[in-house]
């Protein structure tokens, strides 16, 4: 899904908003890919944990041909790289 980072998000998506949306309809998963961020990831993750919730970390690669992949890493540090790129070759 998508929090209010990405252009198609809803206002109402936040971190908070969207893990207590999950736990009320009862996932044990999910998923936050954001168009082109990863802003959003580490937060999700930390709420979903506390909640008896896996979260799996990603974005949704937006090119400027509009062509949309889904990548997901396990690790922050390799998220943060993956944002990194995206501020300095498709954001910019």
């Amino acid at each position: 899904m998508h929090s209010v980072l990405s252009p198609c998000g809803s206002l109402d998506m936040s971190p908070t908003a969207i893990v207590a949306q999950a736990k009320e309809v009862g996932l044990d998963i999910i998923a936050v890919t954001d168009h082109n961020s990863t802003l959003h990831c580490k937060l999700v993750q930390e709420l979903a944990a506390e909640a008896g919730i896996v979260a799996l970390l990603g974005a949704e690669v937006t090119t400027r041909e509009e062509v949309h992949c889904l990548a997901f890493f396990p690790e922050h540090e390799r998220l943060s790289n993956l944002f990194n790129f995206f501020w300095n070759n498709i954001m910019q």
